[in-house]
């Protein structure tokens, strides 16, 4: 986790700055979760964080699969 609580955060895969240096060929993703409690449901949301424009074209193809 990067910034924020438990089920309700910013969460970091891989190296920011190898993702600059080597671009597709190092794995970068970010995502925000937010977990809202409701009286009878509980809702989950993950969202990304990053576009995938530091790896260039192959990046953002990157993100989109696995984010």
């Amino acid at each position: 986790m990067k910034e924020g609580q438990l089920g309700n955060g910013s969460y970091v895969k891989g190296n920011r700055t190898l993702r600059i240096i080597l671009g597709s060929f190092a794995k970068y993703f970010k995502f925000n979760i937010i977990t809202t409690l409701n009286s009878d449901e509980v809702r989950l949301e993950v969202k990304k964080a990053t576009s995938g424009m530091i790896g260039g074209i192959i990046g953002v193809g990157q993100v989109k699969k696995r984010v």
